[in-house]
């Protein structure tokens, strides 16, 4: 959990080793209830987005990834992925006679470490509403 790494998440209720901002937060059974069964909208929403139930969560993550003031100095990291399944979501599949299917992700990395989000993750379905027509990112 962030920066303070146990061996088990219980170890920070622990007797032994309590993190007290952690524990002093919430009890260990309702952490345990809650990420056993995370509900970000509701069910019966009829949406034709195939995306409607984890976008809350991906707009949370990507605004705060783009409150992260951009360097001047960056890299760019290009690599290939391997992949056979039918499922690769919006990603671009590149066929290789010797090697098989692969997906291509890039991702910039700031001199610090950090990393814009908006690059290593396909942002493209943010622009896909319920009708299906697709909009134009600023």
């Amino acid at each position: 959990m962030g920066l303070v790494s146990m061996k088990a998440l219980t170890d920070y209720w622990s007797l032994n080793l309590r993190f007290d901002p952690i524990a002093n937060m919430t009890p260990l059974k309702i952490y345990q209830l809650l990420r056993s069964n995370p509900h970000l909208v509701d069910n019966e929403q009829n949406s034709n987005n195939r995306y409607f139930k984890i976008r809350p969560l991906l707009e949370k993550v990507r605004d705060n990834c783009l409150r992260i003031e951009e360097e001047k100095k960056f890299s760019i990291d290009e690599m290939m992925i391997p992949y056979k399944g039918t499922k690769a979501g919006r990603k671009r599949d590149i066929r290789t006679s010797d090697q098989g299917a692969k997906t291509k992700n890039s991702k910039r990395s700031q001199a610090s470490g950090q990393s814009r989000c908006e690059e290593g993750i396909d942002w493209t379905f943010f622009n896909i509403h319920e009708e299906g027509e697709v909009q134009k990112m600023s």
